[in-house]
């Protein structure tokens, strides 16, 4: 872990044995990253003492979440309870539901109305509520940049047609979130989601597959003119190197 300025930086892996994947994609068109990043770090300095400045300190409390989340998450897929095959075995479970229906589940248990849900151990519901904790965070940090970008003059963080390309992705089975990387804009997009059943050889899973078909008919519809999505062909690299590697995926 490094520091700097007032944030710090430390290596996270995803929980790989649960079938926890990224899927980046490149959107047609473009952000002036520098001249955004600008407008936003001027907005900081000018508001730093107005109530707009929780924003900023609500956003590094969302980022050590998600930190927080990803690591309890592997811990508990690492923990002696779970063997190797019954952890993807719960993954692939959780591969055939959307955040909604993960919601309804950890709510039933908390309320002791297990019925059906009684099914899941008691670590496997551990998982799920952290998970779910994970997309609500994720998904939090989505509205405070969007409103942080509104604060400092329109500054397009997450524009509108991304916001809608991103909701409709998390209705998808297995999605755990989706959003706009790094300085935002209209250039990118991001998925965080768990593998379904493989296809294609290994090469993609239906969750997978289910993603790039929505973005596919939504660059292909009459009103998506503006945004024209290229899922890219790499895939998180794991634990033993760390960032992301090329797919053997042809889209």
């Amino acid at each position: 872990a490094f520091t700097a300025g007032d944030c710090t930086v430390q290596p996270l892996h995803l929980p790989r044995g649960l079938g926890m994947d990224l899927l980046m994609a490149d959107v047609c068109g473009g952000s002036e990253s520098p001249s955004m990043a600008r407008k936003i770090l001027k907005w900081k300095k000018e508001s730093e003492d107005d109530d707009d400045d929780d924003l900023w300190e609500g956003l590094k409390g969302g980022n050590d979440d998600v930190w927080q989340c990803l690591q309890a998450i592997v811990q508990e897929c690492n923990g002696n309870s779970m063997t190797a095959a019954t952890t993807r075995a719960f993954g692939l479970q959780l591969s055939k539901m959307n955040v909604e229906q993960w919601r309804t589940i950890v709510n039933d248990k908390k309320s002791n109305n297990n019925n059906e849900h009684s099914l899941f151990a008691e670590n496997e519901m551990s998982i799920m509520s952290n998970i779910l904790k994970l997309s609500d965070t994720l998904r939090s940090n989505r509205v405070k940049l969007k409103r942080m970008g509104s604060a400092a003059g329109n500054v397009p963080v997450e524009p509108d047609e991304q916001t809608k390309l991103a909701d409709a992705t998390m209705e998808v089975n297995g999605v755990v979130a989706c959003g706009v990387p790094g300085a935002g804009g209209y250039d990118a997009l991001f998925v965080l989601y768990i593998q379904g059943e493989s296809t294609d050889d290994g090469k993609s899973d239906v969750v997978r597959d289910a993603i790039a078909n929505l973005w596919r008919s939504h660059s292909g519809s009459e009103g998506s003119t503006s945004l024209k999505i290229c899922p890219l062909s790499v895939r998180c690299a794991g634990e033993e190197w760390g960032g992301i590697r090329e797919s053997a995926l042809e889209w």
